[in-house]
């Protein structure tokens, strides 16, 4: 039998374009079961984010704190 394995993608859409962003966005779920994306709120907004909001399953924005140097991690809940 296969196995797949979630991709993992960490700054994927940084240097794109909006119009090429929103393309690989909403292809981007058909390529695995399970995406990880780590992302800024810069890379995935407008139409880019509506390609993908519906398949969010659990989305955490981190937190960094500069006076103590530490980072949390907070889950976003959505609609």
């Amino acid at each position: 039998y296969k196995r797949q394995a979630p991709i993992v993608m960490d700054t994927p859409f940084g240097r794109l374009s909006s119009q090429h962003r929103a393309s690989i966005t909403a292809n981007l779920p058909e390529l695995a079961s399970q995406l990880i994306l780590f992302v800024t709120d810069e890379e995935l907004r407008d139409q880019a984010l509506q390609n993908l909001v519906d398949r969010i399953g659990s989305e955490y924005r981190l937190n960094f704190d500069k006076d103590t140097s530490c980072t949390t991690i907070e889950e976003v809940k959505r609609g």
